[in-house]
């Protein structure tokens, strides 16, 4: 319906259904960005949320939002190499 992808560099592709059978969130960070929508993407987070934890979406985009509000902080999440490396920066 909408493009899911946004300025800075990432997309967020979700159900318009909370249907999942099990909650997680994937994270891919891309070789070479792709066009998605209307904005190079280096960046995937694909949600999959159960309906027990639809709230959980709610937290979700706080704290994206909060992320994307401080530029420096997504830039180094962006930058990361490792799975170590990106879950210290979200914790930060």
């Amino acid at each position: 319906m909408a493009s899911t992808s946004f300025v800075y560099s990432f997309a967020v592709p979700h159900s318009l259904n909370v249907a999942s059978f099990r909650s997680s969130i994937s994270v891919a960070f891309l070789e070479k960005p792709i066009k998605w929508g209307e904005f190079e993407v280096k960046m995937v987070m694909l949600l999959a949320i159960n309906e027990v934890y639809k709230d959980t979406l709610v937290m979700f985009f706080d704290w994206l939002s909060s992320m994307i509000n401080n530029a420096n902080h997504f830039v180094a999440l962006l930058e990361s190499q490792s799975y170590e490396e990106f879950i210290s920066k979200i914790i930060e």
